[in-house]
């Protein structure tokens, strides 16, 4: 009823129809709807080119799961992060192997080591949950920290607001390199800032100890010690 306050939904209705014009000879092509199909055949759907089918692809496949209180088997959505054909899809296959609690320690590490950059950015999300976990969690952050020197912008902006989970000795060390290297990009000054708000005192011992104060911005002492 609200919706009507504000919307004719009746409007258009006197413009007729559209029609699709095609060849006499053409054929539509099957269209294969997340609805009906296996959870195999969801989890494959991760890799579509299409949004909209890997989007529902996934909700059908986390709402699969919670409905059969976690009965079905993961395997196949392990074994699809393993063969993803497309950055989209392996995506899709962490976040969702990340919300059923089902993600594990060296599928993290993988996708921080994976060739498409934006699997590395989602990675560090994901691992910021993780650094705390006994054992693993230390590997874990030193493999984050080493992402200074990532080629990827992205990969390296990610990390900055990242530091923020990373333990104050991988914290300040990380963040005093991406500063070093990034001092005049407002972005980055920002995302270590943010970052510093647990590690404040050690980033500064580094900036001094490595001089790298007067190259960062003028206001940063103040603002670290603030």
């Amino acid at each position: 009823e609200q919706i009507k306050k504000y919307i004719d939904l009746n409007a258009g209705n006197d413009r007729g129809r559209i029609y699709r014009i095609v060849r006499h000879d053409y054929h539509y092509a099957r269209r294969a709807l997340p609805g009906k199909a296996s959870v195999r055949e969801l989890v494959e759907m991760l890799d579509h080119p299409n949004g909209w089918h890997r989007d529902t692809a996934a909700r059908l496949i986390l709402e699969s799961v919670q409905k059969h209180e976690g009965k079905i088997d993961l395997v196949l959505l392990h074994d699809f992060y393993r063969s993803a054909k497309t950055s989209w899809g392996k995506i899709h296959a962490l976040r969702l192997l990340d919300s059923l609690g089902a993600l594990q320690p060296g599928e993290i590490e993988s996708g921080l080591a994976d060739h498409w950059p934006a699997v590395r950015v989602h990675a560090l999300r994901v691992a910021e949950n993780h650094f705390a976990e006994p054992g693993t969690g230390n590997e874990l952050a030193q493999q984050a920290s080493s992402l200074v020197v990532d080629p990827d912008s992205d990969v390296r902006y990610q990390l900055a607001l990242t530091a923020s989970f990373l333990p104050p000795v991988n914290a300040a060390p990380a963040l005093e390199s991406l500063l070093a290297n990034s001092s005049d990009n407002i972005w980055m000054r920002n995302a270590v800032l943010l970052s510093s708000h647990h590690c404040a005192r050690e980033l500064l011992e580094e900036l001094v100890r490595k001089d790298q104060v007067s190259r960062a911005w003028p206001g940063l002492p103040r603002e670290l010690a603030m």
